[in-house]
């Protein structure tokens, strides 16, 4: 079983290393983690990581970098098959003089 810790370093390297604005399956999230990381995870337990960072977004979860907030999206293809893409954002707040 994996410790909370593990998931929070899978998370953080998902968002670190997908590139931004590519769509990636569950086996090529794998592969990444894999190469990239060293990391021995298995297909089922990539989906539900991706599963869980879906989730966690909902409930308010946000990766800034360099203020600029990345998003995992979860696309759906016409015969159900689920593909991901990490998206950035510019959120700089700006001020408001009235």
């Amino acid at each position: 079983m994996l410790k909370k810790r593990d998931w929070i370093v899978r998370m953080v390297n998902i968002f670190h290393k997908l590139e931004i604005r590519v769509l990636y399956n569950g086996p090529s999230v794998r592969s990444i983690l894999r190469e990239k990381c060293d990391d021995s995870i298995s297909i089922p337990t990539t989906q539900k990581l991706l599963r869980a960072i879906l989730e966690a977004q909902k409930n308010g979860l946000q990766f800034k970098i360099n203020d600029k907030l990345r998003k995992l999206v979860e696309k759906e293809t016409a015969t159900n098959e689920k593909w991901y893409e990490l998206i950035e954002e510019n959120k700089k707040e700006s001020i408001k003089i009235l």
